[in-house]
Order: C-alpha cells, then structure tokens, then sequence
C-alpha cells in the first residue's frame, strides 16, 4: 500500500508538471500569434478564456489534496467538471474562428525538443496540442481525485483501527501482572504509535518497543491458551495500524509536496 501510494503519487506530481508547463507554453505562443496578427477581440478573449480556465484546473489538482471529508471532496470534483467544460468549450470557440489566424504559419520551439530546432507550423497545429493536453490534464485531475479519494478512505479506517487496537490493548492488562518490564515496553509502543505523526517515531521508536514486549509475553510459558489469542489479537491490531499509519504519513507528505 504505502509503495503504491508513493509510486502513484510521484507519477502524478510529474504528470502536472510536464501538462501544466506545455500547455503554459503552447497558451503563450497562441497568445502571442494573435497579438502578432491583430486578430479580432473575440479571438484574443478566447485565449484569455483559455489560459485563465486552465489555471483554474489546475487549482482543483491542489484543493483535491487539501481535502480532508467526502464532502469537500465533491466540492472540488464538482468545480474541476465546471472548469475542465470550459476549457472545452473555449477549444471549440477557437476552432471555429473563422478570422484565418488558425491558418498562419508561425515559427515555433517546441519545449519537448531536446534540440534547439525552430519548426514551421500553423496556430491550429499548437491549438490541436493544447486539446491534447487538456485531455491529459483532465486524466490528471480524475487521478488526483481518485488519490485524494482513497486517502480520505484511509483516514477513516485508520481511525476505526486506531479504537481496536485500543479496546483490544485494554483487555490485556492482566498481563502486566506476568511480566511487568515487557508489559510496560508493549503498552509504550502501542501508545506511540496512536500519536505518532512521523516515520521515523513509527518506524525506530513505536514498532521497536511493542515488538520486544510483544514477543516476550508471548514467549511466557505462564500465559493461557485465551491470553496467547488476545495476544495475537493485539498483534495483529497493531500490524494493520501500523501499516495504515505509515501508507497515511507518506500520502499526507506527498501531497504536502504538490500543493506547495
């Protein structure tokens, strides 16, 4: 879970980049040719249009990783669909100007050629990439929003994890009776590991003492075959917390990371 989560979200802080920057540089260079060619105002507003929205797009990327509920998550779905329309429909206005600027030849660099070569190709050529773009910005929205989605899930199951493991922690205080020190190490970790807030306190500081203690009541030939399940029980708790907890802390830096 925690590797996948990190692959994906890596993947998509890419994926923004390389869409968010071409699409800034092909918005330019259609800004630039109408401005060239003295198009008409409807012309250059669509531009505008297009440019403003897409940066609106983009915002929803950020808003979806600030999310913290379903509710607000929905919020940002709705405002991403409302924007990544408009983008759509500013595409269609200017693939229909009829002014004959879409025609003109310009000469353009393009950002993904690693050689700088200028080429010779027409504004509706740039516009045809911008369409591309969006399509795999809207691509990128919809994952961002998947992500967000599943974190928020996550949450949620970490803090139903989080109770178990303390009504289950609970149920064995009679064993503070059989070994004392390891009990004590074996409450320590499982205490730690409900507030810990980094990786490193989970990882070389929670994980270290409830497994010492943990392994050493278990070892204890007084234990009955009851307390030996409870045991296991709260093993096993604390496994799924741990791993949850780990998956949460690593989503919650990533997305630290992409909305900075």
């Amino acid at each position: 879970m925690l590797r996948k989560n990190l692959i994906s979200v890596a993947a998509l802080a890419l994926t923004i980049v390389l869409n968010l920057g071409i699409t800034v540089v092909l918005l330019s260079r259609l800004n630039t040719l109408s401005e060239q060619q003295l198009a008409e105002l409807p012309f250059n507003a669509a531009i505008v249009s297009l440019a403003d929205h897409t940066a609106k797009l983009q915002t929803q990327i950020h808003s979806a990783f600030l999310a913290r509920a379903a509710d607000e998550l929905a919020e940002v779905e709705k405002a991403a669909k409302a924007e990544s329309e408009a983008v759509a429909a500013t595409i269609r206005t200017l693939k229909g100007d009829q002014s004959g600027i879409l025609n003109s030849p310009i000469t353009w660099d393009d950002p993904k050629d690693k050689v700088e070569t200028s080429v010779k190709v027409t504004a509706q050529d740039l516009l045809q990439r911008v369409e591309l773009m969006h399509t795999d910005l809207l691509t990128t929205v919809t994952r961002s929003l998947t992500l967000a989605g599943e974190s928020i899930k996550g949450e949620i199951k970490l803090d139903e994890a989080r109770n178990n493991l303390s009504k289950v922690a609970r149920d064995t205080l009679p064993l503070q009776n059989i070994d004392p020190k390891s009990y004590n190490g074996f409450m320590r970790g499982i205490i730690t590991l409900a507030y810990a807030a980094d990786q490193m306190t989970i990882m070389n500081i929670a994980n270290p003492q409830f497994k010492k203690g943990y392994e050493a009541l278990l070892a204890n030939k007084v234990l009955t075959p009851d307390q030996k399940v409870l045991l296991t029980a709260v093993g096993n708790q604390f496994k799924m917390v741990y791993d949850l907890a780990r998956s949460q802390i690593a989503y919650r830096l990533d997305s630290k990371f992409l909305t900075e």
